[in-house]
Protein backbone atom coordinates (compact mmCIF):
# COMPACT_ATOMS: atom_id res chain seq x y z
CA UNK A 1 0.00 0.00 0.00
CA UNK A 2 1.50 3.32 -1.01
CA UNK A 3 1.75 5.41 2.11
CA UNK A 4 4.06 8.25 2.95
CA UNK A 5 6.18 8.30 6.08
CA UNK A 6 3.88 11.02 7.38
CA UNK A 7 0.76 8.92 6.92
CA UNK A 8 2.36 5.89 8.58
CA UNK A 9 3.41 8.00 11.55
CA UNK A 10 -0.06 9.54 11.72
CA UNK A 11 -1.61 6.08 11.75
CA UNK A 12 0.68 4.94 14.57
CA UNK A 13 -0.15 8.02 16.59
CA UNK A 14 -3.86 7.29 16.40
CA UNK A 15 -3.54 3.58 17.11
CA UNK A 16 -4.51 2.53 13.59
CA UNK A 17 -3.13 -0.47 11.77
CA UNK A 18 -2.36 -0.38 8.07
CA UNK A 19 -1.99 -3.79 6.46
CA UNK A 20 -0.17 -4.70 3.29
CA UNK A 21 -3.34 -6.49 2.33
CA UNK A 22 -2.81 -6.45 -1.44
CA UNK A 23 -0.83 -9.69 -1.16
CA UNK A 24 -3.76 -11.51 0.45
CA UNK A 25 -6.59 -10.33 -1.82
CA UNK A 26 -7.27 -12.53 -4.84
CA UNK A 27 -9.60 -11.62 -7.70
CA UNK A 28 -11.68 -14.74 -8.40
CA UNK A 29 -13.62 -13.35 -11.36
CA UNK A 30 -13.77 -10.17 -13.42
CA UNK A 31 -17.26 -9.64 -14.82
CA UNK A 32 -18.02 -9.06 -18.49
CA UNK A 33 -15.46 -11.67 -19.51
CA UNK A 34 -17.94 -13.22 -21.95
CA UNK A 35 -19.29 -11.61 -25.10
CA UNK A 36 -22.08 -9.10 -24.41
CA UNK A 37 -21.33 -9.54 -20.69
CA UNK A 38 -23.26 -12.82 -20.62
CA UNK A 39 -21.58 -13.54 -17.26
CA UNK A 40 -23.09 -10.36 -15.80
CA UNK A 41 -21.79 -6.97 -14.78
CA UNK A 42 -21.84 -4.60 -11.79
CA UNK A 43 -22.98 -6.70 -8.79
CA UNK A 44 -23.76 -3.48 -6.88
CA UNK A 45 -25.10 -4.05 -3.30
CA UNK A 46 -25.60 -7.77 -3.88
CA UNK A 47 -23.66 -9.87 -1.33
CA UNK A 48 -22.64 -13.45 -2.00
CA UNK A 49 -24.14 -16.40 -0.16
CA UNK A 50 -22.15 -19.50 0.71
CA UNK A 51 -23.50 -22.86 -0.44
CA UNK A 52 -23.19 -26.24 1.29
CA UNK A 53 -20.31 -27.34 -0.96
CA UNK A 54 -18.39 -24.08 -0.58
CA UNK A 55 -19.84 -22.57 -3.74
CA UNK A 56 -20.62 -18.86 -3.94
CA UNK A 57 -23.97 -17.72 -5.32
CA UNK A 58 -24.85 -14.15 -6.18
CA UNK A 59 -26.50 -11.77 -8.61
CA UNK A 60 -25.35 -8.97 -10.87
CA UNK A 61 -27.42 -5.92 -11.77
CA UNK A 62 -26.19 -5.61 -15.34
CA UNK A 63 -26.61 -5.68 -18.22
CA UNK A 64 -30.15 -6.80 -17.26
CA UNK A 65 -29.10 -8.97 -14.32
CA UNK A 66 -27.92 -12.51 -13.72
CA UNK A 67 -27.91 -15.24 -11.10
CA UNK A 68 -24.49 -16.90 -10.98
CA UNK A 69 -22.70 -19.67 -9.12
CA UNK A 70 -18.95 -19.86 -8.50
CA UNK A 71 -17.72 -23.37 -7.74
CA UNK A 72 -14.33 -24.06 -6.09
CA UNK A 73 -11.87 -26.08 -8.15
CA UNK A 74 -9.11 -28.45 -7.02
CA UNK A 75 -6.42 -25.92 -7.89
CA UNK A 76 -7.96 -23.29 -5.59
CA UNK A 77 -9.57 -21.24 -8.35
CA UNK A 78 -13.30 -20.73 -8.87
CA UNK A 79 -15.35 -21.39 -11.99
CA UNK A 80 -18.32 -19.10 -12.70
CA UNK A 81 -21.52 -20.33 -14.32
CA UNK A 82 -24.49 -18.11 -15.17
CA UNK A 83 -27.62 -19.89 -13.95
CA UNK A 84 -30.25 -17.36 -15.03
CA UNK A 85 -30.49 -14.10 -16.98
CA UNK A 86 -33.21 -11.60 -16.07
CA UNK A 87 -35.37 -9.62 -18.49
CA UNK A 88 -35.86 -12.48 -20.95
CA UNK A 89 -39.33 -11.18 -21.80
CA UNK A 90 -40.02 -7.99 -23.77
CA UNK A 91 -40.23 -4.94 -21.48
CA UNK A 92 -38.92 -7.04 -18.57
CA UNK A 93 -42.12 -8.04 -16.73
CA UNK A 94 -39.91 -10.71 -15.10
CA UNK A 95 -37.78 -8.01 -13.48
CA UNK A 96 -34.51 -6.27 -14.32
CA UNK A 97 -31.46 -5.54 -12.21
CA UNK A 98 -31.69 -7.76 -9.11
CA UNK A 99 -30.69 -6.00 -5.92
CA UNK A 100 -29.76 -6.99 -2.40
CA UNK A 101 -29.05 -10.37 -0.87
CA UNK A 102 -30.55 -13.63 -2.04
CA UNK A 103 -32.58 -15.96 0.16
CA UNK A 104 -32.00 -19.71 -0.24
CA UNK A 105 -34.71 -22.11 0.95
CA UNK A 106 -34.36 -25.66 2.25
CA UNK A 107 -34.92 -27.02 -1.28
CA UNK A 108 -32.21 -24.87 -2.88
CA UNK A 109 -34.56 -22.36 -4.51
CA UNK A 110 -33.81 -18.63 -4.38
CA UNK A 111 -35.92 -15.56 -3.56
CA UNK A 112 -35.02 -11.94 -4.22
CA UNK A 113 -36.07 -8.57 -5.55
CA UNK A 114 -35.38 -6.33 -8.51
CA UNK A 115 -35.57 -2.56 -8.19
CA UNK A 116 -36.86 -2.18 -11.73
CA UNK A 117 -38.72 -4.24 -14.27
CA UNK A 118 -42.18 -5.62 -13.75
CA UNK A 119 -45.18 -4.40 -15.68
CA UNK A 120 -44.75 -0.81 -14.48
CA UNK A 121 -40.94 -0.83 -14.05
CA UNK A 122 -41.00 -0.39 -10.26
CA UNK A 123 -39.60 -3.76 -9.30
CA UNK A 124 -40.73 -7.26 -8.40
CA UNK A 125 -40.32 -9.99 -5.81
CA UNK A 126 -39.29 -13.22 -7.52
CA UNK A 127 -38.61 -16.89 -6.87
CA UNK A 128 -36.12 -18.93 -8.89
CA UNK A 129 -36.87 -22.65 -8.80
CA UNK A 130 -34.63 -25.35 -10.24
CA UNK A 131 -35.39 -28.76 -11.67
CA UNK A 132 -33.93 -31.80 -9.87
CA UNK A 133 -30.60 -31.72 -11.71
CA UNK A 134 -30.18 -27.99 -11.01
CA UNK A 135 -29.43 -27.20 -14.66
CA UNK A 136 -32.55 -25.25 -15.57
CA UNK A 137 -34.10 -22.46 -13.56
CA UNK A 138 -37.61 -21.06 -13.71
CA UNK A 139 -38.54 -17.57 -12.52
CA UNK A 140 -41.91 -16.87 -10.92
CA UNK A 141 -42.89 -13.28 -10.16
CA UNK A 142 -44.44 -13.32 -6.68
CA UNK A 143 -45.35 -9.64 -6.58
CA UNK A 144 -45.23 -6.64 -8.93
CA UNK A 145 -44.77 -3.33 -7.14
CA UNK A 146 -46.86 -0.28 -7.99
CA UNK A 147 -49.23 -2.28 -10.18
CA UNK A 148 -52.09 0.00 -9.09
CA UNK A 149 -51.48 3.10 -6.95
CA UNK A 150 -48.04 2.33 -5.45
CA UNK A 151 -49.51 2.02 -1.95
CA UNK A 152 -47.69 -1.32 -1.82
CA UNK A 153 -44.34 0.45 -2.27
CA UNK A 154 -41.95 0.79 -5.17
CA UNK A 155 -38.24 0.37 -5.89
CA UNK A 156 -37.04 -2.34 -3.48
CA UNK A 157 -33.27 -1.82 -3.31
CA UNK A 158 -32.69 -4.34 -0.52
CA UNK A 159 -33.14 -8.09 -0.31
CA UNK A 160 -35.47 -10.11 1.87
CA UNK A 161 -35.18 -11.59 5.34
CA UNK A 162 -37.02 -14.20 7.40
CA UNK A 163 -37.09 -15.93 10.77
CA UNK A 164 -33.78 -17.75 11.22
CA UNK A 165 -31.79 -15.73 8.69
CA UNK A 166 -29.52 -14.12 11.31
CA UNK A 167 -28.70 -17.60 12.67
CA UNK A 168 -27.67 -18.77 9.19
CA UNK A 169 -30.61 -21.13 8.74
CA UNK A 170 -32.10 -21.65 5.27
CA UNK A 171 -35.57 -20.29 4.63
CA UNK A 172 -38.30 -22.85 5.40
CA UNK A 173 -40.43 -21.83 2.43
CA UNK A 174 -43.64 -21.42 4.46
CA UNK A 175 -43.03 -18.51 6.82
CA UNK A 176 -43.29 -14.83 5.77
CA UNK A 177 -40.54 -12.92 4.00
CA UNK A 178 -39.89 -9.27 4.87
CA UNK A 179 -38.38 -6.42 2.90
CA UNK A 180 -38.27 -2.67 2.32
CA UNK A 181 -39.07 -0.39 -0.57
CA UNK A 182 -37.24 2.91 -0.84
CA UNK A 183 -40.27 4.74 -2.16
CA UNK A 184 -44.00 4.29 -2.54
CA UNK A 185 -46.47 3.68 0.24
CA UNK A 186 -48.98 6.19 1.58
CA UNK A 187 -46.47 9.07 1.65
CA UNK A 188 -44.10 7.88 -1.12
CA UNK A 189 -41.33 7.72 1.50
CA UNK A 190 -40.95 3.95 1.52
CA UNK A 191 -42.41 0.93 3.24
CA UNK A 192 -41.69 -2.23 5.16
CA UNK A 193 -43.64 -5.09 3.60
CA UNK A 194 -44.42 -8.71 4.30
CA UNK A 195 -44.68 -11.47 1.68
CA UNK A 196 -47.09 -14.23 2.72
CA UNK A 197 -46.75 -17.67 1.08
CA UNK A 198 -49.75 -19.52 -0.36
CA UNK A 199 -52.01 -21.10 2.26
CA UNK A 200 -55.13 -23.22 1.94
CA UNK A 201 -57.22 -22.15 -1.02
CA UNK A 202 -54.98 -19.18 -1.70
CA UNK A 203 -52.49 -20.47 -4.26
CA UNK A 204 -50.68 -17.17 -4.75
CA UNK A 205 -48.25 -15.16 -2.68
CA UNK A 206 -49.63 -11.94 -1.20
CA UNK A 207 -47.93 -8.71 -0.15
CA UNK A 208 -48.94 -6.51 2.79
CA UNK A 209 -47.41 -3.23 3.95
CA UNK A 210 -46.68 -3.39 7.69
CA UNK A 211 -45.27 0.15 7.98
CA UNK A 212 -45.55 3.31 5.91
CA UNK A 213 -42.69 5.71 6.54
CA UNK A 214 -43.17 9.41 7.14
CA UNK A 215 -46.48 8.62 8.81
CA UNK A 216 -45.54 10.76 11.82
CA UNK A 217 -45.20 14.52 11.90
CA UNK A 218 -42.04 15.77 10.15
CA UNK A 219 -41.17 12.18 9.23
CA UNK A 220 -39.90 11.54 12.77
CA UNK A 221 -40.47 7.80 12.13
CA UNK A 222 -37.94 7.91 9.27
CA UNK A 223 -38.13 7.98 5.50
CA UNK A 224 -36.52 6.22 2.52
CA UNK A 225 -35.24 2.85 3.73
CA UNK A 226 -32.56 1.59 1.32
CA UNK A 227 -31.20 -1.32 3.36
CA UNK A 228 -32.29 -4.84 4.18
CA UNK A 229 -33.96 -5.71 7.48
CA UNK A 230 -32.58 -7.71 10.39
CA UNK A 231 -34.89 -10.10 12.27
CA UNK A 232 -33.98 -11.18 15.80
CA UNK A 233 -34.87 -14.42 17.57
CA UNK A 234 -38.13 -13.00 18.90
CA UNK A 235 -39.37 -11.99 15.46
CA UNK A 236 -38.73 -8.24 15.79
CA UNK A 237 -37.42 -6.40 12.72
CA UNK A 238 -34.65 -3.79 12.75
CA UNK A 239 -33.64 -1.43 9.97
CA UNK A 240 -32.37 1.98 8.92
CA UNK A 241 -33.63 4.94 6.91
CA UNK A 242 -31.48 7.56 5.20
CA UNK A 243 -33.95 10.35 5.93
CA UNK A 244 -36.42 11.41 8.55
CA UNK A 245 -35.98 11.13 12.28
CA UNK A 246 -36.17 13.63 15.10
CA UNK A 247 -32.57 14.81 15.03
CA UNK A 248 -31.80 18.44 15.80
CA UNK A 249 -30.00 19.13 12.54
CA UNK A 250 -32.50 17.88 9.99
CA UNK A 251 -33.69 14.69 8.41
CA UNK A 252 -30.57 12.56 8.76
CA UNK A 253 -32.02 9.08 9.17
CA UNK A 254 -33.02 6.60 11.81
CA UNK A 255 -32.52 3.16 13.29
CA UNK A 256 -35.94 1.62 13.85
CA UNK A 257 -37.57 -1.49 15.29
CA UNK A 258 -40.86 -3.12 14.31
CA UNK A 259 -42.67 -5.49 16.68
CA UNK A 260 -45.85 -7.46 16.08
CA UNK A 261 -48.57 -7.36 18.70
CA UNK A 262 -51.01 -10.10 19.65
CA UNK A 263 -53.55 -8.69 17.21
CA UNK A 264 -51.06 -9.15 14.38
CA UNK A 265 -50.55 -5.41 13.91
CA UNK A 266 -46.98 -4.13 13.68
CA UNK A 267 -45.78 -1.04 15.53
CA UNK A 268 -42.61 0.98 14.98
CA UNK A 269 -40.18 2.37 17.56
CA UNK A 270 -37.37 4.71 16.57
CA UNK A 271 -34.30 3.51 18.46
CA UNK A 272 -32.05 6.35 17.33
CA UNK A 273 -32.35 9.50 15.24
CA UNK A 274 -29.07 10.54 13.66
CA UNK A 275 -27.79 14.04 14.24
CA UNK A 276 -29.30 14.25 17.71
CA UNK A 277 -25.99 15.88 18.65
CA UNK A 278 -24.32 18.87 17.04
CA UNK A 279 -22.01 17.89 14.23
CA UNK A 280 -23.50 14.42 13.84
CA UNK A 281 -20.60 12.67 15.69
CA UNK A 282 -22.28 9.26 15.36
CA UNK A 283 -22.90 9.73 11.66
CA UNK A 284 -25.88 10.43 9.43
CA UNK A 285 -27.71 8.91 6.45
CA UNK A 286 -27.13 5.17 6.98
CA UNK A 287 -27.52 3.46 3.58
CA UNK A 288 -26.54 0.08 5.05
CA UNK A 289 -28.37 -2.46 7.18
CA UNK A 290 -27.61 -3.62 10.71
CA UNK A 291 -25.99 -6.58 12.41
CA UNK A 292 -26.58 -7.73 16.00
CA UNK A 293 -24.26 -9.46 18.46
CA UNK A 294 -25.18 -12.06 21.08
CA UNK A 295 -25.87 -9.32 23.64
CA UNK A 296 -28.39 -7.55 21.40
CA UNK A 297 -26.12 -4.63 20.49
CA UNK A 298 -26.59 -3.23 16.99
CA UNK A 299 -23.83 -2.19 14.58
CA UNK A 300 -23.93 -0.32 11.29
CA UNK A 301 -22.33 2.18 8.95
CA UNK A 302 -23.39 5.77 8.34
CA UNK A 303 -22.31 7.26 5.02
CA UNK A 304 -21.67 10.76 6.35
CA UNK A 305 -21.22 12.55 9.66
CA UNK A 306 -18.45 11.84 12.15
CA UNK A 307 -15.42 14.01 12.82
CA UNK A 308 -14.62 14.59 9.15
CA UNK A 309 -18.20 14.35 7.90
CA UNK A 310 -17.30 11.33 5.74
CA UNK A 311 -18.93 8.48 7.61
CA UNK A 312 -18.73 6.29 10.69
CA UNK A 313 -19.09 2.81 12.06
CA UNK A 314 -21.56 3.11 14.94
CA UNK A 315 -22.86 0.92 17.72
CA UNK A 316 -26.16 1.07 19.57
CA UNK A 317 -25.39 -0.59 22.91
CA UNK A 318 -28.32 -2.21 24.66
CA UNK A 319 -28.29 -1.12 28.30
CA UNK A 320 -31.29 -1.65 30.57
CA UNK A 321 -33.70 -1.89 27.62
CA UNK A 322 -32.35 1.32 26.09
CA UNK A 323 -29.90 1.83 23.24
CA UNK A 324 -26.88 4.06 23.82
CA UNK A 325 -25.09 5.28 20.66
CA UNK A 326 -21.33 5.44 20.28
CA UNK A 327 -18.96 5.81 17.36
CA UNK A 328 -16.55 2.92 16.91
CA UNK A 329 -14.66 4.66 14.11
CA UNK A 330 -14.96 7.92 12.18
CA UNK A 331 -13.48 7.74 8.68
CA UNK A 332 -10.95 9.99 6.97
CA UNK A 333 -8.67 10.23 10.00
CA UNK A 334 -5.67 9.71 7.73
CA UNK A 335 -4.30 12.11 5.13
CA UNK A 336 -6.18 11.87 1.82
CA UNK A 337 -8.67 9.55 3.52
CA UNK A 338 -6.30 6.58 3.22
CA UNK A 339 -8.50 4.80 5.77
CA UNK A 340 -11.60 5.17 3.58
CA UNK A 341 -14.69 7.35 3.32
CA UNK A 342 -18.39 7.11 2.41
CA UNK A 343 -19.16 3.66 3.91
CA UNK A 344 -22.38 2.17 2.51
CA UNK A 345 -22.17 -1.57 3.18
CA UNK A 346 -23.77 -3.74 5.81
CA UNK A 347 -21.15 -5.03 8.23
CA UNK A 348 -20.22 -8.66 8.90
CA UNK A 349 -19.06 -10.19 12.19
CA UNK A 350 -17.18 -13.43 12.86
CA UNK A 351 -17.48 -15.72 15.87
CA UNK A 352 -14.72 -13.82 17.70
CA UNK A 353 -16.67 -10.55 17.45
CA UNK A 354 -14.40 -9.01 14.82
CA UNK A 355 -16.30 -6.68 12.50
CA UNK A 356 -15.54 -6.47 8.77
CA UNK A 357 -16.75 -3.80 6.38
CA UNK A 358 -15.84 -1.63 3.43
CA UNK A 359 -15.98 1.93 2.20
CA UNK A 360 -16.96 2.98 -1.31
CA UNK A 361 -14.39 5.79 -1.49
CA UNK A 362 -11.09 6.74 0.05
CA UNK A 363 -8.10 4.47 0.33
CA UNK A 364 -4.81 4.74 -1.54
CA UNK A 365 -6.54 5.23 -4.92
CA UNK A 366 -9.88 6.67 -3.74
CA UNK A 367 -11.55 3.44 -4.87
CA UNK A 368 -12.64 2.17 -1.48
CA UNK A 369 -11.20 0.04 1.29
CA UNK A 370 -11.75 -3.23 3.12
CA UNK A 371 -11.32 -2.90 6.90
CA UNK A 372 -11.73 -4.70 10.20
CA UNK A 373 -12.56 -3.62 13.74
CA UNK A 374 -11.25 -6.11 16.27
CA UNK A 375 -12.50 -6.01 19.88
CA UNK A 376 -9.96 -4.95 22.51
CA UNK A 377 -11.86 -5.04 25.78
CA UNK A 378 -14.54 -2.38 25.57
CA UNK A 379 -12.93 -0.77 22.52
CA UNK A 380 -12.25 -1.70 18.90
CA UNK A 381 -8.98 -1.55 16.96
CA UNK A 382 -9.28 -0.38 13.35
CA UNK A 383 -7.16 -1.92 10.59
CA UNK A 384 -7.08 -1.32 6.86
CA UNK A 385 -7.04 -4.71 5.15
CA UNK A 386 -6.95 -3.60 1.53
CA UNK A 387 -7.16 -0.47 -0.60
CA UNK A 388 -8.86 -1.18 -3.90
CA UNK A 389 -7.47 -0.23 -7.30
CA UNK A 390 -3.90 -0.54 -6.05
CA UNK A 391 -3.09 -3.30 -8.55
CA UNK A 392 -2.18 -2.57 -12.16
CA UNK A 393 -5.20 -1.34 -14.18
CA UNK A 394 -7.39 -1.78 -11.07
CA UNK A 395 -7.45 -5.56 -11.55
CA UNK A 396 -8.45 -5.88 -7.87
CA UNK A 397 -11.66 -3.91 -8.43
CA UNK A 398 -13.13 -0.56 -7.50
CA UNK A 399 -15.93 0.41 -5.09
CA UNK A 400 -17.08 -2.46 -2.87
CA UNK A 401 -20.76 -1.91 -2.05
CA UNK A 402 -21.90 -5.31 -0.75
CA UNK A 403 -21.35 -6.96 2.63
CA UNK A 404 -18.56 -9.53 2.74
CA UNK A 405 -19.37 -13.20 3.35
CA UNK A 406 -17.28 -15.11 5.89
CA UNK A 407 -16.66 -18.83 5.34
CA UNK A 408 -15.97 -21.37 8.15
CA UNK A 409 -12.21 -20.93 7.65
CA UNK A 410 -12.48 -17.17 8.19
CA UNK A 411 -11.93 -16.17 4.56
CA UNK A 412 -13.82 -13.13 3.27
CA UNK A 413 -15.62 -13.11 -0.07
CA UNK A 414 -17.05 -10.01 -1.66
CA UNK A 415 -17.69 -8.01 -4.80
CA UNK A 416 -16.84 -4.65 -6.33
CA UNK A 417 -19.14 -2.83 -8.73
CA UNK A 418 -16.45 -1.51 -11.06
CA UNK A 419 -12.91 -2.04 -12.41
CA UNK A 420 -11.42 -5.49 -12.77
CA UNK A 421 -10.12 -6.64 -16.13
CA UNK A 422 -13.22 -5.38 -17.96
CA UNK A 423 -14.26 -2.49 -15.67
CA UNK A 424 -17.52 -4.18 -14.73
CA UNK A 425 -16.71 -5.36 -11.24
CA UNK A 426 -15.14 -8.35 -9.56
CA UNK A 427 -15.57 -11.18 -7.10
CA UNK A 428 -12.71 -11.28 -4.61
CA UNK A 429 -11.36 -13.45 -1.81
CA UNK A 430 -9.46 -12.04 1.14
CA UNK A 431 -7.61 -14.06 3.78
CA UNK A 432 -7.23 -11.97 6.97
Amino acid sequence: MRMSIFVAAFAAAFGLAVSGGAQTLTTLHAFCTLENCADGAAPEKNPLILGPAGELVGTTAGPTGTLFRMSPQKDGTYSLKTLFTFCQITNCPDGRGPNGSLVRDVDGNFYGVTASGGHVDNGVVYKLSHNPDGRRWKLDVLHVFCATDCSDGRSPYAGLTYAGASAGLPYDGVSPLFGTTAFGGAQDDGTVYEMLPPTGENHSWSEAVIHDFCSDSNCSDGSIPFAELLMDGSGALYGTTIGGGGGNTGLAGTVFKLTQGKSGKWSETVLYSFCDDNGCPNGSSPWAGLIMDASGNLYGEASSGGEAGLGTVFELRLRHHRYEPRTLYAFCKLANCEDGSDPQTTLSMNSAGTIFGSTSSGGASNAGTLFELSPRGDRYHFSILHSFCTESDCADGNQPYAAVTIDPAGKLFGTTIAAGAHNQGTVFEFVP
